[in-house]
């Protein structure tokens, strides 16, 4: 798929893509971290969360994580590493994931299978997105939305959407700038 067709599947992840790709696009740049805009995403906020790359640590900690969020760890995620949060082989894929979204700089999506603790198994989709730091120079960020699909809950997916399951697809941040220009 080009990034140019891409078309999240859920509203939280949809109002976000649009924020993030609309405010990369006009700057010609991902947004840095002041240009985090909560107002244009309201319904999604419980599903966002923010990492920084912490290089002292060789880790990423993070900043933020909305309720929906918090509530499927069962604890507050905030001022947290990932080697505080994650199992070893989940850590091993997150931790390869958002290094290479801020790397390229590149957008990640998931759809399918998105959670996995070696207990709880959830379905759902994910985007996650590079943001520059302060000064807007470098990727330091990766904000995210995870939307779940949670037991009991009417699908807003359809069963046919999470059966392609992919983990990951990159897309870079160059070619959809280069397309948007």
């Amino acid at each position: 798929m080009n990034i140019l067709d891409f078309q999240p599947y859920t509203e939280a992840v949809r109002e976000v893509w649009r924020w993030w790709s609309g405010t990369a696009a006009s700057a010609g740049r991902p947004p840095h971290r002041l240009e985090i805009d909560p107002a244009a995403f309201v319904s999604a906020l419980s599903k966002v969360w923010l990492v920084e790359w912490i290089a002292e640590k060789d880790s990423f900690r993070y900043r933020l994580a909305g309720e929906e969020i918090n509530r499927t760890h069962g604890l507050s995620l905030k001022g947290k590493t990932i080697d505080r949060i994650f199992p070893a082989a989940t850590r091993a894929r997150v931790d390869t994931a958002w290094r290479e979204v801020l790397g390229q700089p590149a957008i990640a999506h998931q759809l399918g299978n998105i959670y996995e603790d070696g207990q709880t198994s959830r379905q759902g989709e994910r985007l996650a997105l590079p943001i520059l730091d302060e000064k807007g120079r470098s990727p330091r960020y990766v904000f995210g939305v995870t939307a779940h699909l949670r037991d009991g809950e009417s699908e807003e997916l359809g069963r046919e959407a999470l059966l392609p399951n992919y983990n990951h697809v990159f897309y870079t941040v160059k070619e959809l700038l280069a397309k948007k220009a």
